[in-house]
Formats: C-alpha cells, structure tokens, sequence
C-alpha cells in the first residue's frame, strides 16, 4: 500500500541516522540549503483531506511499487529509499499519518488556515527536485500539462496531468534549468534556458541545444513567430534571434549595465520591455528590430537593486514593477497603465528579503489586471491594483515564479525554493 509522507527530508534523514545508522548518500545530496527546507515524501499518492481542498493531490517520490507502475521518476530518485528497512518504514508512516491527522485538523485545506483565497494553497511538487524554482509554464496547447524549471533540482521537469506526477525531461544536459517560454505563434516550440540554451519542436517532449547564451529570462516575440529573446547580462545585453534560435545577437541599446536581465516581457503589439538588475527598465516599441531606450520615472528608487515586471495578459497595457533590495526588502512598487511610458508609485507589500538575489516572485491574473501577487521571504497580494496589500499562505519561503492557466481560469502556480504550488484568486475549490 502506498502511503502519504509529509516529513521533511532532514527529519527522515536524522530518524535513519539515529535508528539504524545506515548510508543515504543519494538523499544527502540533495541537501543543500534550499533543497533542505522543502516537504519531501516518497510515494506517489492521492487522498483526501478535510477543508475547502477535497481530493487534493500530492506528487511525491517514488516507492518501488510506484516506479513499477509509472516508470523511474529520474536516476537514483528513490534508491535511498530501497535502503531503508521495512521496520522503519512502517514507523515512519504511522508518524506521518499523525502528522497528516494534525493538519487535517488544524488547517482549512492542506496548508493555510485563515480561509482567505490566497491562504488556501495545495503543493504539487516535485519535491526533492524542487529547489529554486525559477521557470514555471502552463501550455497554452494543453492546460493539463506544467513545466518547470529548478536551478537546484534536476533541471527541466514535466507534468502532464497537473502535477499529479513528475518526470524529468529526458535531456541529460539540461541540469540546471533557469527559465522556460513557450511560442505564442506556435505552442509546438518551447526554449529553456539552462547551462547553454534549449529548443523543442514538439511541444517539450524533447529538447535540443541551440547556439546562443543562457539567462535568467526568456520570450518569444508575439507578433513574430521566428524572434525570440534572451535576457543575459548588460555586457551582453539582451540577446536577440529573428531566426528561431539559429543565430542570435545583442539588441541594441541593451548594454549598458551590468546586471542580469530578470524579466523580458513581449507585449501583443510587438512592444518589448525588460528590466535588468542594478541599472532598471528599459524598452522598444518593436522589440524584434528597434532599439532599446531607458525608462525613467520618478516613482523609481533612486538606487535600483532587483527588478521584476509582470502584466495582465488580457490588459497588456497594465504592468507591474518591483524594486527589491537583497539586504533591506522592497525599495518601491510601481504600477503602469500605458504600456510601461509613466509609471506611479504603489503602497510597498511587506514581503520580505531575499537572501540570494535570485528573481521574485511577481505575478498578474490573466484575466483582472487589479489581481497582483508578490513573495520573497513572505507573500502578498491585492486585490485592488497595488492600493492595499493581504498575506497570502504560500507554503515557503523564498518565492521566484508565477505562472498562469489559459483562458479565464481563477487558479495560478507558483514556483520556491520548495517546489511547485497552486492556489486562486477566487473561493472557488482547488482540485475539486
């Protein structure tokens, strides 16, 4: 029988340690301080809990009988498992069933207990591959099926059944996936940045190398279905290809700097607009051929750290800006409703800081460009366009991406240092 584990990995770790002194190396690999803080289990489960999330699904790692049944998840994924005894084993679940029993009765859903939208989210994982999960995508094609990328965790990994169950995407060098973006023109072709650069033409099932440099961010062109845009650094600038990945070379304009380009956001109309750390935001009303200018405004700090942008799909003209410093916390928050032109200053969300200077988590509803949310060390959304901020239950710390479902869907993911959740704008049943 598979059981549910909800014990974090460094507890299993001690508890083998302490009670049988056996080797877990495959596990204590993974151990680092961000894989470290994550919910770690090892079956692959569904079950009920009480509360507003009704048959919510973990995805967690694999016990043999699963790998039988699904297929190896990725290589040595549950060989420290093999490793543990079945005495063990069975009292490790009767703990985690007490542990399980706990939350059903302390919490309203399966993590998060005020009952607010935000506060009510489920974790989907994939669990111990799930450190810092920059790169988070829904298909347009298929909403059924996620990507996601960990920088600590395995590189490129895929859902088809909406995180139900995980599988590395079986391309040995993408180990350290940064950013994923898919062709808005054709929902085929999909780039990943990671130590080099990656491309798909069969909708993510596999993946080649392509010539070009990596980044922390990626586009595709939406008026133009061969451009495509990496975000590097300012001394090399954003990175430009208008042959599909083939040949690449820096947008003019766009190095000036010399931080990492953290967002690059391809508006409807062809318009491109990137932030880059350290310098700010800079744009071009054709992003595929024109230059690339500085925005200024005096909503903006004075002294510019980390920058993240985001936009409301269905109101591209409304886009949202974050100025983060790495030691002291948010520096301004600032809203646009021309297409990034004038900018206003926003009420500062307590979120907290950053530790490591990686991307924020920002993200905008598809669908309701007032809908904003934001996590560092904490979240935090609105509701009202940036006027007034609430906490919102993510279930970790350290937040870096968001991720919206197609069409008109309420639900969005969103991407940590310990993996992957889902949860809503609305009151509506995640899972349900």
């Amino acid at each position: 029988m598979r059981q549910s584990k909800s014990i974090t990995i460094t507890v299993a770790i001690a508890a083998l340690v302490i009670l049988t002194s056996i080797s877990v190396s495959d596990a204590s690999q993974s151990l680092n301080k961000h894989g470290a803080k994550g919910k770690y289990k090892h079956t692959m489960v569904k079950h009920k809990v009480k509360g507003r999330h009704q048959n919510g699904t973990f995805q967690t790692l694999a016990k043999p009988e699963a790998e039988k049944e699904y297929g190896a998840v990725s290589p040595g994924d549950s060989l420290w498992f093999l490793h543990i005894p079945e005495s063990l084993r069975a009292s490790w679940d009767k703990t985690d069933r007490e542990n399980l029993l706990k939350l059903e009765n302390e919490h309203d859903g399966i993590l998060g207990g005020t009952g607010d939208p935000l506060d009510t989210v489920a974790v989907i994982g994939p669990f111990r591959q799930g450190g810092l999960t920059t790169g988070l995508m829904v298909s347009s094609a298929n909403p059924n099926i996620y990507f996601a990328c960990a920088v600590f965790g395995g590189g490129l990994w895929k859902s088809t059944n909406m995180g139900a169950l995980w599988l590395p995407v079986d391309t040995p060098a993408i180990q350290s996936a940064v950013c994923i973006a898919e062709n808005p023109l054709n929902y085929n072709i999909i780039y990943v940045s990671a130590s080099g650069l990656y491309k798909s033409t069969d909708g993510g099932n596999t993946f080649g190398s392509i010539h070009g440099y990596s980044g922390l961010s990626i586009a595709c062109d939406r008026t133009d279905a061969n451009t495509v845009y990496s975000g590097v650094s300012g001394t090399l600038g954003l990175q430009r290809s208008t042959d599909g990945g083939s040949t690449w070379s820096a947008a003019t304009g766009t190095t000036t700097g010399t931080g990492n380009i953290t967002t690059v956001l391809a508006l409807p109309d062809g318009k491109v607009i990137i932030s880059e750390d350290h310098t700010g935001i800079f744009a071009a009303s054709v992003g595929r051929t024109g230059t690339f200018t500085q925005v200024t405004s005096a909503a903006f700090p004075s002294t510019i750290n980390y920058t993240k942008l985001a936009y409301c799909s269905s109101s591209p003209n409304v886009i949202y800006a974050a100025f983060h410093n790495v030691g002291s916390g948010m520096q301004a928050f600032c809203k646009s409703t021309d297409e990034g032109v004038t900018w206003t200053a926003l009420t500062l969300p307590n979120v907290g800081s950053n530790q490591w200077g990686y991307p924020i988590m920002l993200g905008v509803s598809n669908t309701d460009p007032n809908k904003v949310v934001c996590q560092v060390q904490y979240a935090k959304y609105s509701t009202d366009g940036g006027t007034t901020w609430l906490g919102a239950g993510m279930f970790h710390a350290d937040g870096h991406s968001y991720a919206n479902f197609p069409g008109s869907s309420t639900e969005f993911l969103f991407g940590g240092d310990g993996g992957i959740g889902t949860s809503n704008w609305g009151h509506s049943v995640i899972f349900d």
